[in-house]
């Protein structure tokens, strides 16, 4: 697998809060595995290292695969907004009409606000049933600098589980 993206979360300017027990996250990725909406360890995984833990962390320089390494440049955001698909079921209709024309949600990788989607909302499994009730909390974007591209231009999703699912990552990604 290669060695998609790090992040540093201590760096953040603003960390979500199902994310504040978490130091460093590390996605890797299988090149040749284009499933998506899967669980982590189906071509893809995502690696923690947690506050708790009493082990200093130690920079390694060595890459793995063919992605160039390039450094995030954290900027703090004070509003983020919904696409068309994430808007609540119950909002006005004349709300509905001109939200496309009048709100940008932040597009490229970012960690947390929200998901910049392509096709549709996010479906952690069939019927959002995922058994640990994941919720969205990172997007890591397709890179041409770094030589990185889910499918066609596409974005990855990224969720965590909830309650005594901590451990438990989704990933759904979407492509033009």
């Amino acid at each position: 697998m290669w060695s998609v993206c790090q992040l540093i979360v201590d760096h953040a300017p603003h960390v979500p809060g199902i994310l504040r027990d978490i130091r460093v996250i590390q996605v890797f990725a299988d090149p040749k595995y284009y499933d998506c909406d899967t669980d982590a360890g189906e071509g893809w995984y995502v690696q923690t290292f947690t506050r708790n833990k009493d082990e200093d962390l130690v920079p390694t320089d060595a890459a793995v695969g063919d992605i160039k390494a390039f450094p995030a440049r954290w900027e703090l955001v004070e509003a983020d907004y919904p696409v068309y698909d994430d808007l609540p079921m119950d909002t006005p209709d004349d709300l509905m009409d001109r939200w496309t024309e009048s709100v940008d949600t932040l597009d490229g990788t970012k960690l947390g606000g929200w998901p910049r989607l392509i096709q549709s909302e996010i479906f952690w499994a069939p019927f959002n049933q995922h058994l640990a009730s994941p919720e969205y909390v990172f997007q890591i974007d397709s890179e041409t600098k770094a030589g990185w591209s889910w499918g066609d231009c596409g974005v990855a999703y990224f969720g965590r589980g909830t309650a005594e699912h901590r451990d438990q990552w989704a990933m759904s990604w979407q492509c033009f």
